[in-house]
């Protein structure tokens, strides 16, 4: 806009200059319509002159009425030359430079009683011929233009011009580009300021922003709209995450609290009776004291696992990562977890025909197997089918653990890998119904190998863990 409308401003005024040169261009050269007007009334004159002589008189005479005409002449700008036959003057007011541009045209023409005009660039000639007393005469008379001073007010007017172009364009680009200058400020001005109110509720704690939207809207302030409120979303995001981990983290104190203190209260009770000789027998002692050692290690498994959680939180757990054949390692885990499980169970393993490579710390997946057996042994069936089951899907390894109990709520199926969280209300022995660390654990474990974790209710609780299979060039690479 700022290049085409004044370009097209400056055509349109160059236009109009170009045709007020023409104009003057052609006053100058005598080509105008006003000129061959005169030219005709001038040979009207030598028409009404010819009639009015008598149709014999003397030389003298003819001499007289073409001197009577002779001003009429002179107005229109022509001087006047008659000549006989012979083409001796009767009458001249010509200068030399009429003579010089006449020329041949003083030579007899072959009609009478005719008259013919001409229109030239250095001159305009009008001829008659006409008989007085038996003689014949020519009547010639010419507008003359000196060329040379005619090209030189021609360079003038065309020097002129050039300027008057080039101050009028100059005007116009100043003209037309300070006005879009000043409407497109003013534009910009309205989005900046739509952008400060927006700051401003941003500042107030509003992040619900949704800025104005025009058709004429420019690409690139929509991008900037466009951007603000991203910004605005990720910060809202942002906000409820931090809310969320707020609340995750008094939840965790308050769970710590209550997980830490009934142990402590157990104990303190068992010890305060030890120490008020209740136990008044050895077994009743040795009774007391293993009480207190089976809380006391609930304690410390529980501080044990809140350490774990936190370095595994930050990423500064150390893994070490191997090579290994995840179908012959679970197979053999399998038969652990079995021995573990005894009588109270069964394990059984689902695995797809041959090597399933995968780069893995054994010793925590092994732990991620316990903590799944853990928690199917608390809220499993009875007696407890514990299921692993690994496939190949595409380039990751997926592998899921089911128990056979009653599953969680659908609204659950997330939660229950929070830190702390456990779907049941009441917290009465953490010793039985579990710390809530267990799955917390899994997750992050899962997510160091690049996999992630989920839940989902298949008759019972199922927890699937999709994992990439790269190879340790593979990683190397990556990292």
């Amino acid at each position: 806009m700022m290049f085409v409308l004044p370009l097209g401003i400056i055509l349109l005024a160059g236009g109009m200059l170009y045709l007020l040169y023409q104009d003057e261009y052609l006053d100058r050269m005598g080509n105008r319509e006003s000129d061959k007007l005169a030219a005709h009334r001038v040979e009207r004159q030598f028409r009404e002159m010819v009639s009015e002589l008598p149709a014999e008189g003397s030389r003298q005479e003819l001499r007289e009425g073409i001197i009577a005409i002779a001003p009429q002449v002179e107005e229109e700008g022509y001087h006047l030359m008659v000549l006989d036959r012979q083409r001796v003057p009767v009458f001249s007011n010509c200068t030399e430079l009429d003579e010089h541009l006449l020329g041949e045209e003083t030579t007899p023409a072959l009609f009478v009683g005719e008259s013919s005009v001409y229109i030239f660039r250095s001159s305009n000639i009008v001829k008659y011929m006409f008989t007085y007393s038996g003689d014949d005469y020519h009547a010639i008379a010419i507008l003359s233009r000196d060329l040379g001073g005619i090209e030189e007010d021609l360079n003038n007017i065309t020097y002129i011009y050039r300027i008057r172009l080039i101050l009028a364009g100059v005007l116009v680009f100043l003209l037309a580009d300070f006005l879009l200058a000043y409407q497109l400020s003013r534009k910009l001005q309205n989005h900046l300021l739509a952008l400060q109110e927006a700051a401003k509720e941003v500042k107030k704690g509003n992040l619900d922003i949704s800025l104005p939207r025009h058709k004429e809207l420019e690409e690139e302030v929509a991008q900037v709209y466009e951007a603000f409120e991203e910004m605005c979303g990720r910060l809202a995001r942002s906000r409820a995450e931090r809310l969320q981990y707020e609340e995750s983290r008094r939840n965790m104190l308050a769970g710590i609290s209550h997980d830490l203190r009934t142990p402590l209260t157990v104990i303190s009770g068992y010890v305060q009776a030890l120490l008020d000789g209740v136990a008044t027998t050895k077994e009743q002692e040795r009774r007391y004291l293993e009480k207190i050692h089976h809380r006391t290690d609930s304690m410390v498994q529980l501080v044990e696992r809140l350490f774990l959680c936190s370095r595994l939180e930050m990423g500064e757990y150390p893994f070490n990562f191997v090579q290994t054949d995840f179908a012959h390692w679970l197979a053999r885990a399998a038969e652990k977890l079995q021995k573990e499980l005894g009588e109270e169970g069964e394990v059984r393993l689902s695995l797809p025909e041959g090597e399933c490579p995968l780069l893995m710390d054994g010793t925590e997946l092994y732990r991620v197997l316990q903590n799944l057996m853990g928690n199917a042994r608390k809220y499993g069936g009875r007696p407890l089918v514990f299921s692993l089951a690994l496939e190949r899907q595409g380039d990751k390894l997926r592998l899921t653990a089911r128990d056979n109990g009653k599953g969680v709520a659908e609204e659950n199926l997330e939660r229950i890998f929070k830190v702390l969280f456990r779907e049941e209300e009441a917290r009465t022995d953490s010793a039985v119904k579990g710390s809530g660390l267990g799955l917390s654990i899994v997750r992050w474990i899962v997510e160091a190998h690049g996999g992630k974790a989920w839940a989902e209710n298949r008759g019972g609780l199922a927890i699937v863990m999709d994992f990439p299979v790269k190879t340790r060039k593979e990683s190397e690479k990556i990292g």
